[in-house]
């Protein structure tokens, strides 16, 4: 039996590629602009023989514009070549577009394209320069793999080479913001009766907030498990994530502790590894993060220190498709740390979720108003009903791009 890797590829395949088919050489490589109604965005498009496109959008973050500026060499390595050679991915790109400019830098909390140690840093925002370079070559990839599943005709999850074949995903969703602890007692009450148990609510104050800031947080947490004894809280923040600040986290976390939160996502900066470690053990609390960690390396400093317990590598940001296999066949290894990735794009998120076993991957993140946005664009909208998402059977990502209602600008 041939041995295959974690992508799914025959060893002989590795060793000598095959033939390309008329039917499966990429022809054209595109960012177009869709209208939907009122709303527009631009998608990559990856066109092979037969007229199937390989398509990844809604784009945001600034990437149409990244893809635009490179569009060239993006075409020079991407036209001609096999579809279905899946060498052709993230990482081969960022080598032939970043030369000599190795991602496993960040192993050594290093920047791979400045060069520049970035251990406890704070960005300044949520992604920084490199990683938007890495998100724009992640489109790329899904994209390819939305094109594989086209020429194959199957969904994503059924080509990456594992042996899964789940049907239908739990889910858990993304709620918001508690400033207001009466709409969000409310809020809690209204999802959890439209079948929502699993419930992630953000915290809005961070370490610059002091104490006043760590009371309003427990706040939250106390009048969300007083209303839901029973659900399933996981909180998540929009401050914490922009500073270091651990002696208030760890604070806050010992404090929430007697509310059996699920989980505490992002408590510090990304490249606070020190903290993460910190925090880990001084609270003893379940740390999930990931979305905001750049390929695998970044990661497995966090598994290294176990310090972590969730893994949420976002497939549209750490590397497309085939760099969250990899992370996903990485977590495998160690044993308890499962894998649930952040929820940017619904359909790239249930195609990985579904590919891997419920042990490593018990469920999938889902956010019902930007998941409505994102899909408009397509030929119908995922939505799962009590708290189950049935796997998209359509080749590719899912459902397609809706052409007939569309309007290319």
């Amino acid at each position: 039996m041939l041995r295959r890797n974690l992508l799914g590829i025959s060893a002989a395949c590795l060793a000598a590629p095959r033939a390309a088919a008329a039917g499966s050489r990429i022809q054209r490589v595109e960012i177009v602009r869709w209208k939907a109604g009122k709303s527009a965005a631009d998608h990559l498009e990856i066109e092979a023989g037969g007229g199937r496109i390989g398509v990844f959008g809604p784009l945001g973050w600034g990437l149409p514009k990244l893809l635009a500026e490179d569009m060239a060499k993006l075409r020079e390595h991407l036209l001609g070549k096999d579809a279905l050679d899946r060498r052709v991915e993230f990482e081969s790109l960022w080598k032939a577009f970043y030369a000599g400019k190795e991602l496993s830098a960040y192993a050594a909390a290093t920047d791979p394209l400045t060069g520049q140690n970035i251990e406890g840093t704070t960005r300044g925002g949520r992604h920084s320069p490199t990683g938007l370079r890495i998100m724009a070559l992640s489109a790329v990839d899904n994209a390819l793999w939305d094109l594989r599943g086209k020429i194959i005709g199957r969904p994503v999850y059924r080509i990456t080479g594992g042996t899964q074949n789940r049907r239908r995903l739990d889910v858990y969703s993304r709620v918001g913001e508690g400033k207001d602890l009466g709409e969000a007692r409310r809020q809690a009450r209204e999802r959890w009766e439209k079948g929502q148990k699993k419930q992630k609510w953000y915290f809005v104050f961070g370490p610059k907030d002091g104490k006043d800031g760590l009371k309003a947080n427990l706040e939250l947490v106390r009048v969300l498990r007083e209303e839901l004894p029973e659900a399933t809280l996981m909180f998540d923040n929009h401050s914490m994530r922009f500073e270091i600040g651990v002696d208030w986290v760890v604070e806050l976390g010992k404090q929430m502790a007697q509310y059996r939160p699920f989980w505490l996502e992002e408590p510090t900066a990304p490249e606070d590894t020190e903290g993460y470690a910190r925090i880990k053990g001084e609270t003893g609390l379940i740390i999930a993060a990931g979305e905001h960690h750049y390929t695998r390396f970044q990661i497995q400093r966090l598994l290294d220190r176990k310090c972590l317990d969730w893994v949420q590598s976002d497939p549209d940001w750490c590397g497309g498709i085939s760099e969250w296999l990899r992370i996903a066949e990485m977590v495998s290894k160690h044993r308890g740390v499962k894998v649930v990735p952040h929820c940017d794009n619904f359909m790239t998120n249930v195609q990985c979720v579904a590919s891997q076993p419920v042990s490593l991957c018990p469920m999938v993140e889902y956010n019902d108003a930007q998941t409505e946005q994102k899909m408009s664009y397509r030929t119908r909208v995922l939505r799962p009903v009590n708290e189950v998402i049935d796997t998209p059977a359509e080749p590719g990502l899912g459902p397609d791009l809706d052409r007939a209602k569309l309007e290319k600008l």
